[in-house]
């Protein structure tokens, strides 16, 4: 099994260069987010509420937080807000792991800062594969071109430095007609939306048919908890409050990017999972039909061996039981991957060259 210790080594080394804090109440899903990112390879701070939580990122290097919304002394919601204030943490992924799903509640979170939502009860493969989508370094650079509709030239300004802050390229356009005639590939769309605009849900349902899925940030004056649902409901990625701060702008870009990129990686995964699944099927298949020529074949070989009169015909007999031996040890070992939860199967496939049975 060299195969799997050298993959087992080669997983851990590269999980154990990111941190991640996880911040719960709740001693036993704390238990559980611990033991599960600790058996991932992953080094892991914990805390019991958004104050400790705090005080350890301000001591410590941390690449991802998960957070409970639900907490004593100081709740998830507000902590998301300080983290996203210090221009240290500001662009950190947020996961906030929640038991709320009304509309309020997801509206608060995102307007706190929080990157992505998981649902109560977790599910372990889904947060690994969320976490893992955050820490491809590679696909989360920042590089590509952002569209800003806005006709304010102050604002212009502001958005600019925070789009640029980020590695990307600003494009304005002063109406969404504007928009919906280009054909620039874009990453993500700022709106600005004047006092006293109407009919921006039609716009926004404009956009979404001919921009699907490309993150949508809007910039109003409008505070009115209908018109902010309304807005996530039709599309919306962030809703933002004017005035803001280009740093706050700035990290909620980052988030928003990091937060698509993960879900394009996770449907991805999804049709590879899938495709996995059909994989372990054949092999079960597969492998009950060789396992009974297996056992016929050794049938055969030992009534052979019996029949043999000679040395060089035993030795033959030999050589032939010897090969069926390699093939059972084969589909041990591919059982015995298929099987294992530490290590997906897939990753075999990933790193094939790894791999000598």
């Amino acid at each position: 099994m060299t195969a799997l210790f050298l993959l087992c080594y080669y997983i851990i080394v590269i999980n154990k260069d990111k941190t991640v804090l996880v911040v719960d109440d709740n001693i036993s899903i704390r238990t559980f987010l611990i033991q599960t990112f600790e058996k991932a390879g992953y080094s892991v701070l914990n805390a019991v509420h958004g104050k400790d939580a705090l005080a350890l990122l301000s001591e410590n290097t941390v690449d991802l937080i998960t957070l409970d919304a639900d907490m004593p002394v100081m709740d998830g919601f507000s902590t998301c807000e300080k983290i996203r204030a210090n221009p240290k943490t500001s662009s950190l992924p947020v996961i906030m792991i929640t038991a709320y799903n009304t509309a309020s509640e997801i509206q608060r979170g995102f307007k706190a800062g929080v990157s992505e939502y998981l649902m109560k009860p977790i599910k372990r493969d889904e947060l690994l594969s969320l976490v893992s989508a955050y820490f491809m370094s590679d696909s989360l650079t920042a590089i590509g071109k952002v569209a800003i509709i806005s006709q304010e030239g102050p604002l212009r300004s502001i958005v600019d430095s925070a789009v640029r802050q980020n590695n990307f390229t600003p494009i304005f356009y002063n109406t969404i007609e504007e928009l919906l005639e280009s054909s620039s590939e874009l990453e993500m769309i700022i709106i600005d939306v004047l006092e006293g605009s109407t009919n921006i849900q039609n716009s926004l349902q404009r956009i979404n048919q001919e921009k699907k899925g490309i993150p949508i940030i809007i910039l109003s004056d409008d505070s009115a908890s209908e018109t902010i649902v309304n807005a996530y409901m039709h599309g919306v990625s962030e809703y933002m409050l004017k005035p803001f701060e280009t740093k706050v702008l700035s990290a909620k870009i980052l988030s928003l990017y990091r937060a698509n990129k993960f879900h394009i990686v996770k449907e991805e995964n999804r049709i590879k999972n899938s495709r996995m699944g059909l994989l372990r099927e054949l092999y079960v298949t597969l492998a009950h039909h060789i396992n009974n020529i297996l056992c016929a074949l050794n049938l055969r070989l030992e009534h052979l061996h019996s029949k043999a009169t000679n040395e060089k015909q035993r030795s033959i007999v030999k050589d032939l039981k010897e090969d069926a031996k390699k093939i059972e040890s084969i589909i041990e070992k591919l059982e015995n991957i298929s099987k294992s939860d530490d290590i997906p199967l897939e990753t075999y496939f990933d790193d094939i060259k790894m791999i000598k049975l």
